[in-house]
């Protein structure tokens, strides 16, 4: 192994760049579960990998136009007058589960190729499916990713619309 290829492998690590991950989701089965689909496209370097993992969260995000909602309030607020000029909104987020399934142990990924894993996620009992309101919505989430040294390589959090 030459020198470039030592700092290409140095730099994946550091960015996650050593593959490129994707997951498709498909809808909820007879038994419950949702059947995912993991796909990764391994870079320049072999690359190796404790685990491929598929994450499933749930994220709570609220958002309030001050100004709409303590509008006749506002002149009694220390501090809020600039607030309300700037038409700022208040957005507070809350992530209400987080689960991990793992589809895959060890393994080590050969430059160049493709690979794919399949497995399915379960919602948590009691767990909110996906909505959305006038201030608030519920959103379902999901990742996949190679636990790899460094920077994991993964899908980032995608949207998935669920019950």
């Amino acid at each position: 192994m030459g020198m470039f290829d030592k700092f290409k492998q140095m730099a994946n690590a550091v960015t996650g760049g050593g593959a490129t991950v994707s997951v498709q989701l498909h809808p909820v089965n007879e038994a419950g579960a949702m059947p995912v689909v993991v796909t990764a496209v391994v870079g320049g370097t072999d690359v190796s990998v404790s685990s491929v993992y598929v994450k499933l969260r749930g994220l709570e995000v609220m958002q309030v136009d001050p100004k709409k909602a303590l509008g006749r309030f506002r002149s009694q607020l220390d501090g809020a007058e600039q607030l309300f000029r700037k038409g700022n909104t208040i957005e507070v987020k809350e992530e209400s589960f987080e689960t991990q399934v793992q589809l895959s142990g060890a393994e080590s990924l050969s430059a160049g190729e493709t690979y794919t894993w399949e497995g399915e996620v379960r919602l948590p009992a009691g767990a909110p499916g996906s909505f959305r309101s006038t201030h608030m919505r519920h959103s379902i989430q999901i990742q996949a990713g190679l636990d790899a040294p460094g920077n994991d390589p993964d899908s980032g959090w995608i949207d998935v619309e669920v019950g």
